[in-house]
């Protein structure tokens, strides 16, 4: 799974160089990307696949489409973010 991940990002950082585009940010923003994809495809890609051996299809398939419901909800909570009618209709407009 990680090797597409690493050949879509070679060619991102082609495309970009090939635009005249380079990521030109200080080191700590490759530090920070890092971090990031780490946690993103390293940790949550890489615990889903675990979790989907255990549970069937459909189960994770529902799990998966209800994460970002999940994170808006808590998002206030974790992130303090204030809940505007806007985002609250988003949310709720997929149900």
């Amino acid at each position: 799974m990680r090797s597409r991940f690493l050949v879509a990002g070679g060619l991102l950082i082609l495309i970009a160089l090939a635009r005249g585009r380079a990521f030109s940010s200080p080191r700590i923003g490759w530090r920070c990307l890092a971090v990031l994809g780490l946690l993103n495809y390293g940790l949550y890609l890489g615990l889903t696949s675990i979790a989907l051996e255990q549970v069937s299809g459909g189960l994770g398939t529902v799990l998966a489409s209800i994460n970002p419901l999940m994170l808006a909800a808590i998002a206030p909570f974790v992130l303090l973010e204030r809940v505007s009618r806007l985002r609250l209709a988003g949310m709720l407009a997929p149900l």
